[in-house]
């Protein structure tokens, strides 16, 4: 492994670093915040407390004491913001440093659409409905073939164990290269099972990562493994 490289030394005597787009933020005294605004008024607060100075977004920082932190997490986006918390909440001191944008870029000037994105869809209703990707209707106008599999709840073992044998899964397959382009369920857990089929087509995998994947015996999404083992 190659040696560490040393982090340069401010010479004695130099003025404190300034940089005009920096934000530092500490968090171990914050109470566990729930939205993004939440997060925002959080950091905010933090940089003021350490006197940082300006408006918006970015912050001017004069560092001219060090300061000893536990853990520093680089980035306040999703992943950086919930570190944070829970570094805090479990008593670590812990700094947050951010280039720009706080809370992250996307929550700020909404950098991930929803355009191409396979947006979920559940209704709550009795039994729930659920529905991600295309439907017959949405691939006949986009000129996509596609192989439709159905198969009644009744034919899942678990809706036998409870009693509720009413509704259906239907999958929609692309005619040429395998993958699932949508799913729809009607049935007992429909919200869950639906998540399964999307992390499945996040991923690229053809439907018979699902046919033949072994899932837990009883439960409602095995039934994946008998709409995929249908002929298609």
């Amino acid at each position: 492994m190659p040696p560490r490289t040393p982090m340069p030394q401010e010479p004695t005597g130099a003025e404190p670093h300034r940089s005009q787009a920096l934000s530092v933020g500490t968090v171990n005294s914050w109470p566990m915040p729930v939205s993004e605004e939440v997060w925002c008024r959080a950091v905010q607060a933090a940089l003021a407390n350490q006197g940082a100075s300006g408006v918006g977004h970015t912050k001017e920082i004069s560092m001219s004491q060090p300061e000893r932190f536990d853990i520093l997490v680089l980035g306040s986006g999703e992943g950086g913001k919930y570190l944070a918390w829970h570094m805090a909440h479990a008593g670590h001191r812990t700094a947050v440093v951010e280039r720009r944008w706080i809370g992250g870029s996307c929550p700020n000037i909404n950098c991930l659409g929803t355009c191409d994105r396979l947006i979920p869809f559940c209704l709550f209703t009795d039994p729930p409905l659920a529905q991600v990707g295309l439907n017959e209707r949405e691939a006949r106008r986009r000129g996509v073939m596609v192989r439709v599999v159905t198969l009644p709840m009744s034919a899942v073992l678990r809706t036998r164990t409870m009693a509720e044998t009413r509704g259906l899964m239907k999958a929609l397959v692309d005619a040429q290269y395998d993958s699932i382009l949508g799913f729809t369920m009607l049935g007992p857990e429909a919200g869950e099972v639906m998540v399964v089929v999307q992390t499945a087509m996040l991923a690229g995998m053809p439907f018979t990562g699902l046919c033949d994947a072994i899932l837990t015996h009883p439960t409602m999404t095995e039934g994946l493994n008998a709409l995929f083992s249908a002929k298609l």
